[in-house]
């Protein structure tokens, strides 16, 4: 079983298991999940898995990775962070201890 992480802000600790191929992440309560932090659009992204890979698609909102870089369609590893608007996220096996917030801030 996969989850979806939130490193820090507002919903620091929230987990999203991850059952199904795709997940709406953004500001607007319809989505998968629903983040209020600053710099997080309405439909900031969407997470996809694709048999053993894990995709990132920006919709309305930057996606940066761990270095701070913005990416369109970042893939994903298994604990590497990402950040949407102010919040950084990761995707972890539930068994996987949580990783540490990165200290880049784009």
């Amino acid at each position: 079983m996969f989850e979806l992480r939130v490193l820090n802000g507002l919903h620091q600790g929230a987990a999203l298991p991850l059952v199904g191929e795709e997940w709406s992440i953004g500001s607007a309560e319809q989505q998968d999940l629903a983040l209020d932090d600053p710099g997080v659009e309405s439909l900031h992204c969407r997470l996809q898995r694709l048999g053993d890979s894990w995709t990132l698609s920006a919709e309305e909102g930057a996606v940066h990775d761990e270095d701070g870089n913005a990416r369109h369609t970042p893939d994903l590893n298994l604990n590497s962070a990402f950040m949407l608007g102010s919040v950084w996220l990761c995707v972890s096996s539930a068994d996987d201890a949580w990783p540490s917030v990165p200290a880049v801030i784009p």
